[in-house]
């Protein structure tokens, strides 16, 4: 293993930060992608007290699609949290250049949710977008429009 160039990290993370999560998308080879969730989801721990004792609640997904998903959320008091990604995705692109599913591969895939969660807002760290889940579920095609991951924490 090499040393890791710390300079260089912290010149990606800069990078990431200053980008629009969609535009990453398209350049997903480079890891910026995937320096962009990790980077939502450990200031997302960070800024949540007691994290270790929010029980998980797995998330299932219903539709012709539903295999290609995986998902859960954490239960954190008034604020819970949702993680929801695309599984298995390479059947689902064709020959596309970068990993996010067009909405009509998804047909009618929704997640179900908690009863609790239900009518709940929520905002996706990753894009900025407000979610709104309603008691029937989550439209897939809907919830990962423009990115191939979403990381939803309720708005307080």
């Amino acid at each position: 293993r090499r040393a890791v160039d710390f300079a260089l990290r912290n010149s990606l993370l800069e990078t990431v930060q200053a980008r629009a999560p969609t535009d990453l998308v398209g350049e997903w080879r480079s890891g910026l992608l995937k320096m962009r969730v990790l980077q939502a989801g450990l200031a997302l721990r960070r800024s949540l007290q007691g994290w270790g004792d929010a029980p998980y609640v797995a998330l299932h997904a219903e539709g012709p699609c539903a295999r290609h998903m995986v998902g859960f959320a954490r239960m954190f008091e008034e604020r819970p949290v949702i993680a929801a990604g695309v599984r298995l995705p390479l059947t689902l692109l064709a020959d596309e250049g970068a990993p996010l599913v067009p909405a009509d591969r998804w047909q009618d895939t929704v997640i179900r949710l908690p009863a609790e969660l239900a009518g709940r807002h929520f905002r996706d760290l990753l894009t900025g977008r407000e979610v709104v889940l309603s008691d029937k579920g989550v439209r897939v095609a809907a919830l990962l429009a423009c990115f191939p991951v979403a990381l939803l924490v309720a708005e307080p």
